[in-house]
């Protein structure tokens, strides 16, 4: 995810999040945790990267 967040979506962690799932079509079982993990987990990201973070750099990768 973060190859394709950095290299490809200018740091956007939601799409990224989205696009990585729909390239792996990796899924074995799906309960609670992977519906919210999919649709909060680029968000959350996104938004810890902007107020939690903000001293963290993300290098080129």
């Amino acid at each position: 995810m973060q190859t394709i967040r950095f290299m490809f979506l200018h740091g956007d962690a939601t799409k990224a999040q989205i696009i990585h799932f729909l390239v792996s079509h990796a899924i074995w079982a799906v309960g609670i945790g992977t519906i919210i993990s999919f649709f909060f987990q680029g968000s959350m990201i996104k938004w810890f990267d902007i107020h939690a973070f903000k001293h963290l750099k993300h290098y080129d990768i």
